[in-house]
């Protein structure tokens, strides 16, 4: 149910950012998103990964503090944001941002970055890591294959 290319970014990140070793990640808890810290859970453990922090939230029910707050009180390397919705990751790591940190991020979605790095800073989104291409890429137009129109959102 949940792509399993997810663990690339974990499987990158244990080659190449070794230094890193702590892990605060998050999810939804609906249909849609609770396979997904199953995923990374399992990818982090089998790299040796400590996962400092775990958080399941309804995006309806939970703010934002109560969500990024405790993760970043486990002092992480990585903040994982899983497979959370665009708008989510948007606030999620504004927040991380306003609070001062608290490690790189890893996400499988990170629709619009540019616009996280205007809200942010340069500095605090590089090594960010995705999975999804740039939906709006224009060299995905001349592409054969799923997605043939990607600048039309």
């Amino acid at each position: 149910m949940h792509p399993v290319y997810t663990v690339t970014g974990v499987d990158w990140l244990a080659r190449n950012r070794p230094e890193l070793r702590k892990v605060a990640l998050c999810s939804q808890n609906d249909a849609f998103d609770l396979p997904s810290p199953a995923t990374y859970c399992a990818a982090f453990k089998v790299a040796g990964y400590d996962i400092c922090r775990e958080v399941q939230y309804d995006s309806r029910r939970n703010g934002i503090a109560a969500i990024v707050q405790p993760m970043l009180d486990a002092d992480p390397d990585i903040l994982c944001w899983c497979t959370s919705y665009t708008p989510m990751v948007h606030t999620m790591t504004e927040y991380a941002f306003a609070q001062g940190g608290g490690g790189m991020i890893l996400s499988c979605v990170m629709d619009q970055y540019e616009r996280l790095v205007a809200r942010t800073s340069v500095e605090f989104m590089e090594g960010t890591l995705f999975q999804f291409p740039d939906f709006d890429d224009p060299r995905l137009t001349e592409k054969a294959f799923f997605f043939n129109q990607p600048n039309l959102s």
